[in-house]
């Protein structure tokens, strides 16, 4: 069976209410990124009197927005899906404004409990707070005038995830279940890939026409588009526990563990804005909580502190000890009382990610340092990097240095939500993110072009260090 056949074509239409079938609108909130693709939909079900699904994020534009196109109407009911913040936040401030009842399964749980030095890479997107008037059981249906919506448990993206049908439509509002632009995340332990596999094949069974999910366009072939998609995680999880079972790529047999044909979609990203690692199921679905079976894998002691490649080891390991520039003499003295971003002045891709950390660190946590100061070179030195070849931003942060895809995502996730997110490209084996990072650095130049070293508006001085 083919792939499933993921459709990109989506128009946000941000602020407006916009008729997707009789009786339904959509109103997209303006927050895209990696996990929401061009943001969040709500959905208004009825006409004079309406129920409204996955209300959204925290959100004044979006609120706003909903309450013009709710103008005039009675809003009786409110369902979440589930309750990543992305959905379920503003449900509080909208009752607040209605006096509606909100509907869902339950409050936000885990899908089994922490293992023993295990993180939680969706603890801060859980909305924590929500605890529904009406906690649905399968098949439980709330009516209004017009309008009827069944609820149809889907746990798997989260424990508490639900999809709901719309009576005599043959429509299901699907949630993060399905999405026609691409596949759900399912993380443990907030998700469990037995429970989304049990939950896809509970939607195989049905008979709807039509799925509206919570990010993106429709699903305007149900049928088709869940099998092949079931047959597409199946796949993958074969060929993951293939090349697990073969070992090192040497001894694997030709086409034995073959990833390749999943990397665009599964691991390096297979749409605009969103990069996933796979979170697969092998064997009995154990959920061991990274890609693939290596997450189960015990790393040897002090593994995540290692840091190898530069011939002197001892330097690198007393560069290696907190604050230890302090005691460099190459190094001048700078303040680190927040952390330091450390970045090629003279790449456009790296001042680009500079200029959109700027714009949406709200909380101005970072300061900034081209690499091509004198300070800037001294640090790359201290660390044991090239002082010339600027091939991995510096973050310093309680004076101790993070590199590569590590430092990366502790840089973006410092942002706050809902950035903080891409804290689940930690699952990823630390060797498969560097390679990553370590492509798109050689090859910066090439993709964005060099320019004179940026220079900070007079409202940015203060963020620099010079």
């Amino acid at each position: 069976m083919d792939s499933p056949a993921f459709d990109l074509a989506f128009e946000p239409a941000y602020g407006q209410a916009v008729p997707v079938v009789s009786g339904v609108e959509r109103v997209t909130v303006n927050n895209p990124g990696p996990f929401t693709f061009f943001g969040t939909n709500s959905y208004i079900v009825g006409s004079s009197s309406v129920a409204v699904i996955d209300p959204g994020p925290e959100d004044e534009a979006h609120y706003q927005a909903l309450m013009a196109a709710l103008a005039g109407r009675e809003v009786t009911h409110i369902f979440v899906s589930h309750t990543h913040r992305d959905h379920s936040p503003l449900a509080k401030r909208l009752q607040a404004a209605t006096g509606a009842v909100t509907v869902g399964q339950g409050p936000h749980r885990p899908a089994r409990p922490l293992r023993d030095g295990e993180i939680n890479p969706f603890a801060e997107s859980s909305d924590l707070s929500f605890v529904p008037d009406i906690a649905l059981s399968d098949g439980q249906t709330l009516s209004g005038d017009g309008w009827a919506l069944s609820a149809v448990l889907t746990p798997g993206h989260t424990a508490n995830h639900a999809a709901f049908a719309l009576a005599g439509r043959d429509i299901l509002f699907s949630g993060d279940h399905v999405m026609a632009w691409s596949t759900s995340i399912v993380a443990p332990p907030d998700g469990s890939m037995a429970d989304y596999m049990a939950s896809l094949e509970r939607l195989i069974d049905r008979e709807d026409r039509l799925l509206l999910p919570g990010h993106g366009g429709p699903v305007t072939q149900p049928a088709t588009f869940l099998r092949a998609l079931k047959a597409h995680r199946l796949r993958r999880e074969q060929a993951v526990l293939a090349r697990v079972q073969c070992g090192r790529p040497a001894d694997c047999r030709d086409g034995e563990g073959d990833l390749s044909r999943y990397r665009s979609e599964a691991a390096w990203g297979g749409g605009p804005f969103r990069a996933r690692p796979y979170r697969g199921s092998l064997g009995a679905r154990q959920d061991c909580g990274g890609w693939a079976a290596f997450a189960c894998r015990p790393l040897p002691a002090g593994a995540m502190n290692m840091r190898v490649g530069h011939e002197d080891g001892e330097m690198m390991m007393r560069a290696q000890a907190d604050y230890s520039y302090r005691d460099d003499p190459d190094v001048p003295a700078f303040a680190d009382d927040r952390p330091l971003i450390v970045f090629d002045g003279e790449c456009v891709f790296c001042s680009g990610w500079v200029k959109f950390a700027l714009k949406h660190d709200k909380q101005q946590r970072y300061r900034f340092l081209a690499a091509q100061t004198p300070l800037g070179a001294a640090l790359y030195r201290h660390y044991g990097l090239h002082a010339r070849d600027y091939e991995t931003n510096i973050l310093i942060e309680n004076g101790r240095a993070f590199f590569k895809s590590d430092g990366s995502i502790r840089m973006v996730a410092g942002l706050g939500f809902p950035y903080s997110l891409v804290k689940i490209f930690r699952l990823l084996p630390r060797p498969a993110a560097d390679a990553l990072y370590e492509f798109i650095a050689r090859n910066r130049l090439k993709i964005a072009g060099r320019q004179s070293c940026m220079v900070p508006t007079p409202q940015q001085r203060s963020r620099f260090i010079t």
